[in-house]
């Protein structure tokens, strides 16, 4: 990972949790007279033209995420980085029982709110960014909300393989390159450069897929 772009994004990560503080407090009518100087959600905002670009703006180019569901997702990946947005989020819903973001919460206390975000189809529940705790007692929306463990840690700037994949696929060694004939191992470059540059910059993640016959695979 590249130093100066680690440093950058969690510099960006610091400020969008000090707004999302900064928007609680107001939503729960706490004064915050005195504290630090008020934010707004310009603060998640990015030039795209430059070459730092932090990890949630990326996400959100490459799953078409709005500014609303970039919140959301924000609020829910605080839940889990900053100690103090659990309480926040409880006093924000004036309720003690609810310490934790809800649909409900982000469609108060957020600006231009949209019911989309709320709808399975929408792109923080069709990708599974986020995870709805349902329950049958209770309204989906309010029930709990959490960020997925690797989104997390992508927002994090750690971007390692999901544990839930760890035992369907494993890297491949640069010598097993070399195992391959020369087409094939051309063509697993050619895949491999152009992943890594999607990797670096703005737009959909590509998506490769490889035709041949099925042959059997030995297992010793």
């Amino acid at each position: 990972m590249d130093a100066s772009w680690a440093k950058h994004n969690e510099q960006y990560l610091v400020t969008g949790l000090a707004w999302l503080q900064q928007v609680l407090k107001q939503q729960a009518g706490i004064d915050t007279e005195g504290e630090s100087e008020p934010l707004s959600s310009a603060v998640l905002e990015v030039d795209e033209d430059s070459e730092l670009i932090p990890a949630l703006p990326l996400l959100a180019d490459q799953f078409g995420l709005s500014a609303l569901e970039q919140q959301l997702l924000l609020l829910c990946v605080g839940l889990e980085l900053d100690t103090q947005i659990a309480s926040l989020c409880a006093k924000a819903q004036d309720h003690p029982q609810r310490p934790y973001p809800t649909f409900a919460l982000a469609l108060t206390m957020f600006e231009e709110p949209d019911w989309s975000v709320v709808m399975a189809d929408g792109a923080l529940r069709y990708w599974q960014l986020i995870e709805v705790n349902e329950q049958s007692t209770a309204p989906l929306t309010v029930s709990a909300l959490r960020a997925d463990m690797r989104v997390v840690n992508y927002l994090k700037g750690v971007n390692r393989l999901d544990q839930r994949l760890m035992e369907l696929v494993r890297p491949v060694r640069n010598s097993m390159l070399a195992e391959l004939p020369p087409s094939q191992q051309a063509m697993v470059v050619e895949i491999i450069q152009i992943l890594a540059r999607a990797e670096q910059g703005p737009g959909p993640f590509p998506v490769e897929q490889l035709l041949g016959e099925a042959v059997a695979i030995s297992q010793e």
